[in-house]
C-alpha cells in the first residue's frame, strides 16, 4: 500500500536526478530493516535502514519506470513512478510465508558418517583414468620479503578412485623459479613440498590414510 500526502512533490531533480524518500513497514506497523528498493530491470537499488527508511537517487530519464520493494517473507510491491504525487512514500508489505520442505533429524555416530563416506566413494567419485592440467606455486617468505618463488604448469594423471594400488602421477609441463640466494643462506631447513605432494597427496579421498584412517575411527566424537 502506498500512502501519499495531498500536497507537495516527491520529486527533487537537481542535475536531472530524482530523489525518492520513503519508509517500508508491515501490517503491524513495524519497520522492515534492509528491505530492497529499486527500479525493475535495472541495477539502481538501495536498502532501508534500521528504521525502514530509504533514499533512492534515480536518473530523470527513468522517471516512467517501476519501483519494486522486496523483503524476504513478504509479497513484492511494484508501483509506477509516474503515479507518485508527493511527500514521503510509505510502503506497507503483506506477509507471504515461505513453506520449507521438512527436514528429518537423526542421531547417528560420527564414525558411522565416515564409514558411509568411504563406502560411497565408488558411487561419488570418478572411476576412470583421467588427465588434468593444474597450476602450482611454492613460496618461501620472510614476513613481506619473498625469498623463493617457484611456479609451474603441471600435468596430473589421476588413477581411478576405486583403485588403491595405482598411484597418481604429476609432471611439470613448464615452470620457472626466482630465488634470493644470499638471504636463503640463513635457512638450515626446508619443509617437505614439491609438485607431487602439493598437487596429488592432498587428495583425501584418493589417499584416505591422511584423514579417513579406519584406525582413527574411535577418535571421532
Amino acid at each position: 500500500m502506498v500512502s501519499l500526502p495531498a500536497s507537495g512533490s516527491v520529486f527533487i531533480a537537481p542535475d536531472s536526478v530524482i530523489l525518492i524518500r520513503g519508509k517500508v513497514y508491515n501490517y503491524q506497523q513495524e519497520p522492515l530493516a534492509y528491505a530492497s528498493v529499486g527500479l525493475y530491470g535495472r541495477s539502481i537499488v538501495t536498502v532501508t535502514n534500521t528504521d525502514g527508511v530509504f533514499l533512492l537517487k534515480i536518473p530523470y530519464t527513468h522517471r516512467r519506470d517501476t519501483l519494486v520493494v522486496t523483503y524476504l517473507g513478504y509479497q513484492p510491491l511494484r508501483i509506477a513512478l509516474d503515479t507518485f504525487s508527493g511527500g514521503e512514500l510509505k510502503f506497507q508489505l503483506r506477509e507471504a510465508p515461505v513453506e520449507l520442505s521438512p527436514v528429518w533429524v537423526r542421531s547417528i555416530s560420527a564414525s558411522s558418517i565416515v564409514e558411509q563416506v568411504i563406502r560411497n566413494i565408488p558411487n561419488n567419485y570418478y572411476q576412470q583414468n583421467d588427465m588434468y592440467s593444474a597450476f602450482y606455486r611454492e613460496i618461501i617468505r620472510d614476513e613481506d620479503d619473498y625469498l623463493s618463488v617457484i611456479e609451474a604448469l603441471v600435468d596430473i594423471a589421476k588413477a581411478p578412485y576405486s583403485s588403491w594400488l595405482l598411484n597418481d602421477q604429476a609432471k611439470i609441463f613448464k615452470g620457472h623459479r626466482s630465488q634470493a640466494i644470499k638471504q636463503l643462506q640463513a635457512f638450515s631447513f626446508k619443509l617437505e613440498g614439491g609438485v607431487y605432494n602439493a598437487s596429488v597427496r592432498i587428495d583425501l579421498i584418493k589417499d584416505p590414510t591422511l584423514f579417513l584412517s579406519r584406525e582413527g575411527f574411535p577418535d571421532y566424537v
